[in-house]
């Protein structure tokens, strides 16, 4: 629901999800929650990120996240890792890796604003 806010918190392996969002998350704000220990940021790496069944998005192999059409998203307080071409990462809940292309970034964009 616009408004809500999701917290991702910092631990020893990093998130290796892929997320591809559309409108459903308009107004939502992911937060990175520091480690209470040593004060590290939660990461998201593209090294061995799978992609959700049927959450693909357009382009998977450009991006660890997709945003196709939001509005007014917030993501703060996270670190980005290993999202290049040297990385390799599991399309659509397949066992076969797929590599990133050259031009591939953390966030991917279209038709979105704010």
């Amino acid at each position: 629901q616009p408004g809500d806010v999701v917290r991702l918190f910092a631990r020893v392996q990093p998130y290796r999800w892929k997320w591809a969002f559309d409108t459903w998350a308009n107004g939502i704000t992911f937060r990175g929650v520091r480690d209470t220990f040593d004060n590290s940021r939660p990461i998201i790496a593209g090294d061995n990120a799978r992609t959700i069944p049927g959450r693909t998005g357009g382009n998977p192999d450009r991006s660890l996240i997709q945003m196709n059409g939001v509005k007014n998203i917030i993501i703060e307080g996270v670190a980005f890792r290993n999202i290049n071409y040297l990385s390799q990462f599991y399309p659509d809940g397949s066992s076969t890796p797929e590599n990133y292309t050259q031009i591939a970034s953390c966030i991917l964009m279209t038709e979105s604003v704010n």
